[in-house]
């Protein structure tokens, strides 16, 4: 989960904080809050475990604007 927003109202360059994680085999998802804000983890779940990597971002993006799409989406699928 990241958890902070960088250049947000700074004069100066932003540090991200990096951490390196173990990945497991299978699928990774990393999102913006404009999906898991308008999505509840069971749907997201569904929806990444269907199609290619491409097929299950485009459908987890257009889930989450037809939910209102409140905040901006973003999405990335990959296989590991």
């Amino acid at each position: 989960m990241l958890t902070k927003a960088l250049g947000l109202g700074r004069r100066t360059a932003p540090k991200a904080a990096i951490r390196a994680v173990k990945a497991a085999q299978g699928r990774l998802l990393l999102c913006t809050d404009g999906l898991s804000g308008e999505l509840e983890d069971s749907r997201i779940a569904a929806l990444l475990a269907q199609g290619t990597p491409e097929e299950a971002a485009n459908d987890l993006v257009a889930a989450a604007l037809e939910q209102g799409g409140n905040d901006n989406v973003t999405v990335i699928v990959v296989d590991l």
